[in-house]
């Protein structure tokens, strides 16, 4: 466990990351689901895609947690593994990546607010939130 969290498998053998109980504001989200889950629709969240291949994308779930808890609830923080791109069609066609991961999404109210493409430092991050 790194920070609080373990990539586990869902009922469908697809990667998931599980929170410990202290961090009740980090959500992990079901690879490839068939629409965006309810939940994102309302209230401020940051949702990180990660790439399951990529050692850097995971490394940015460190990231988000330490920035989710600097920003102590303000949003919450949801992160969903992905294997392939063309998986952001079914939840969020216009944030669809086109070779760059992570994918980080701010919703507010199920609206997209900004959407990056790539690793953000934590610095980074904050900036993005807060300004």
């Amino acid at each position: 466990m790194s920070d609080g969290y373990s990539i586990g498998e869902d009922e469908s053998g697809n990667d998931i990351v599980v929170f410990a109980p202290g961090l009740p504001f980090c959500h992990g989200l079901k690879m490839c689901p068939r629409e965006i889950e309810t939940e994102l629709l309302i209230g401020n969240w940051l949702v990180l895609a990660y790439a399951v291949w990529s050692k850097p994308d995971m490394d940015c779930i460190d990231v988000a947690i330490e920035v989710t808890k600097q920003l102590a609830g303000q949003l919450s923080l949801g992160v969903r593994p992905f294997n392939r791109f063309d998986e952001f069609r079914s939840w969020c066609p216009s944030a669809i990546p086109h070779g760059q991961s992570p994918v980080w999404i701010y919703f507010q109210s199920g609206g997209i607010i900004w959407s990056h493409f790539g690793v953000l430092s934590a610095q980074q991050l904050k900036d993005k939130l807060t300004n």
